[in-house]
C-alpha cells in the first residue's frame, strides 16, 4: 500500500467536494476553536445554528472571555454536554490572560487549555496554523479501520494513539489541513456507517474491507455500559406571577443550569401529598399550598444516564421563605432568560400550548 499515493488520491477526490459548513476551510483560529468545541459531541447540522448565534454574540475571544457564564449557557441551551460551554469559557479567559488574547499556535500549548484534548488540539493546530497533526474523529476511525481491517475496538483509551499514528503515516509530506479535512469528508460522505458508497471512494482498490466485502464489520466497538436511570420530581412552585428556580452547582449533569426545586427518587411513581407538603414546608416555609396537576413523565437520554422527570404544579398562597439564600424567585415570563435543561424546556412548552 503506497502511502503517498493514498494521500494524493484523497486530496484529488476532495478537490471536487462542495463546502457544506462555514468552518470548513476556515483559517481564523478563534472561529476554528469555537467550531471545534461545538463539534466535540454534536453533529455538524445541529451545531450550525449555534455556531452562528455564538459568533454573533461573541465575535472575538476577548468578547467571549468577558461574557457571563449564564449568557453563554443560555445560548448553548438545547445543545447538551454543557461542560463544553464552561470549558470554552475557561479557555477563552486563559487565552486572554496568559496569551495576550491570541490563540496558542502549537499543539502542545493548546493541550494546556481547559476542554482541549488531542483531537481538538490537532484540529486547531492543523487547520489554523498548519502544524502536521492528524485529526482523528469517528469518521477517521471508520475509514482507517476499514482500509486496513483493524479489529481493535475504537472506543478504548489506546485507540486514538493507534489511529493517529496511521493517519500521520499517510499524511506525511502533504498539507495537514487539506488532508485532515479530506479524510473527515471521506468518512462523512462516502465511508458512512451504513451502506458505504465504496464505488465512489478514491481508496476502493486499496481498502481491505471493501475488497473482502466486510465493510459492515468495521469499526469494531466495545459494548457500552448500560444507562443509569434517574428519577427527578420537580416542583413548579408559583406565587402570583413568579416561580422558584435554583442553579445546579454540584458536579453533576447540567451544572450551572437552572431548574425547579426537585426531589430525586427511585422511580417515577408520584410523590405522595404528605412528602410534597413536608418538602415545601421544610424548604420554603410553605404550609398553605394548592397542589395542582402532575405531568406525565418526560424522558431525556444523556451519554450515560436516562432522566425521567415529573412536574408538580404548586400554587403558593403566600411568598415562599428562604428564597434569597438557595433559590431565586423570578417572573415566569422571564424563564426564557435562564439556561434550562431541555427536559424543563419541553415541560414549559407543553403547558404553554
Amino acid at each position: 500500500m503506497n502511502k503517498n499515493k493514498l494521500a494524493r488520491l484523497l486530496l484529488e477526490w476532495n478537490e471536487n467536494q462542495s463546502i457544506r459548513y462555514p468552518w470548513v476551510g476556515e483559517s481564523d483560529p478563534y472561529k476554528i476553536l469555537l467550531s471545534e468545541f461545538l463539534l466535540q459531541q454534536t453533529r455538524s447540522e445541529q451545531a450550525l445554528p449555534y455556531y452562528h448565534s455564538l459568533l454573533k454574540a461573541f465575535p472575538t475571544v476577548t468578547a467571549l472571555a468577558s461574557a457571563g457564564e449564564d449568557d453563554l449557557l443560555r445560548l448553548w441551551q438545547g445543545l447538551g454536554y454543557y461542560s463544553r460551554a464552561r470549558n470554552l469559557h475557561k479557555a477563552a479567559k486563559r487565552i486572554v490572560m496568559d496569551h495576550n488574547s491570541l490563540i496558542p499556535s502549537s499543539y502542545d500549548e493548546l493541550l494546556e487549555l481547559p476542554g482541549i484534548g488531542p483531537y481538538t488540539a490537532a484540529a486547531i493546530a492543523s487547520f489554523a496554523f498548519g502544524e502536521s497533526r492528524p485529526v482523528v474523529d469517528g469518521n477517521v476511525y471508520r475509514v482507517l479501520s476499514r482500509l486496513m481491517s483493524i479489529d481493535s475496538p475504537v472506543n478504548t483509551s489506546g485507540a486514538h494513539g493507534v489511529f493517529a499514528a496511521l493517519a500521520a503515516d499517510i499524511m506525511h509530506n502533504v498539507d495537514p489541513a487539506a488532508f485532515n479535512q479530506a479524510l473527515m469528508n471521506l468518512g462523512a460522505r462516502v465511508c458512512t456507517p451504513k451502506n458505504p458508497q465504496c464505488e465512489n471512494c478514491p481508496w476502493q482498490r486499496s481498502c481491505d474491507a471493501n475488497i473482502s466485502g466486510i465493510t459492515h464489520l468495521f469499526p469494531v466497538k466495545r459494548a457500552k455500559k448500560p444507562h443509569r436511570d434517574r428519577y427527578f420530581h420537580y416542583f413548579d412552585i408559583r406565587f402570583r406571577d413568579k416561580t422558584i428556580v435554583e442553579k445546579r452547582e454540584a458536579k453533576d449533569i447540567w451544572q450551572g443550569l437552572y431548574q425547579f426545586p426537585l426531589i430525586e427518587r427511585a422511580s417515577t411513581r408520584r410523590v405522595s401529598k404528605s412528602v410534597v407538603s413536608a418538602f415545601l414546608n421544610d424548604q420554603f416555609g410553605l404550609s398553605d399550598v394548592l397542589i395542582g396537576g402532575v405531568s406525565n413523565t418526560f424522558q431525556q437520554t444523556l451519554s450515560h444516564q436516562r432522566i425521567h422527570a415529573r412536574f408538580y404544579q404548586i400554587n403558593a398562597l403566600r411568598k415562599p421563605n428562604g428564597t434569597e439564600e438557595n433559590f431565586t424567585l423570578v417572573f415566569r415570563k422571564n424563564l426564557g432568560n435562564f439556561a434550562l435543561p431541555r427536559t424543563i424546556t419541553r415541560y414549559l412548552n407543553s403547558i404553554s400550548k
